[in-house]
Order: C-alpha cells, then sequence, then structure tokens
C-alpha cells in the first residue's frame, strides 16, 4: 500500500471489505505519519493504517518484517462485528477521526 496513493488504498479498502475475502495481508508502519504526504510512485511512502484516513481495527496478529517499522498485519474480514476493516480503531476513536 505504501506504492499507492491514498485514494487508491481507501479503494482497495473498500473493494476487500466487499469481497468475499475471509483475511487480508497488508504492509503498515505503526509510527509513520506519511498518509497525507506526496510521494514519488517508485519510492512510495510509510503508511500507517492505524491512523486517518485509513483508522483500520487492530488486525489478528501482526508481525516485524525485515525493515525499520515496517510490519505485516493479518486482518479478519468476514464477520467483523460492527462493520469492516475500517470501523476504526481507538487511537482514531480518540482524536474523533471514526
Amino acid at each position: 500500500m505504501f506504492h499507492l496513493p491514498k485514494e487508491d488504498n481507501l479503494a482497495i479498502l473498500e473493494k476487500l471489505e466487499n469481497s468475499k475475502a475471509s483475511y487480508a495481508m497488508l504492509t503498515t508502519y505503526l509510527r509513520a505519519d506519511e498518509n497525507e504526504k506526496e510521494f514519488v510512485f517508485a519510492m512510495g511512502h510509510w503508511v500507517n493504517l492505524f491512523r486517518e484516513p485509513y483508522c483500520l481495527v487492530d488486525p489478528v496478529i501482526i508481525v516485524k518484517d525485515y525493515t525499520k517499522d515496517m510490519y505485516m498485519g493479518l486482518w479478519e474480514i468476514g464477520g467483523l462485528e460492527g462493520g469492516g476493516l475500517r470501523e476504526g480503531n481507538d487511537f482514531c476513536k480518540l482524536l474523533g477521526s471514526s
């Protein structure tokens, strides 16, 4: 997701929520705050899926990837109580974002 602009990422999340998939494995950077930053397509940008505008729910599991602050999260898509992937998390709710 860090190689795509915010609009494309949001479209992907919406398609995942409306798909028949049960899980999604996505990359996130836990300390990043570049979700609104313009970026060079080839270089990408560090996306934090727990911050605005994504506000994903907590994943089933999250594991450290090979790069500093890079993590792979496994999110359950089907059967989420109260909504989908973007139902919000405590951080976004605290900020009034979700």
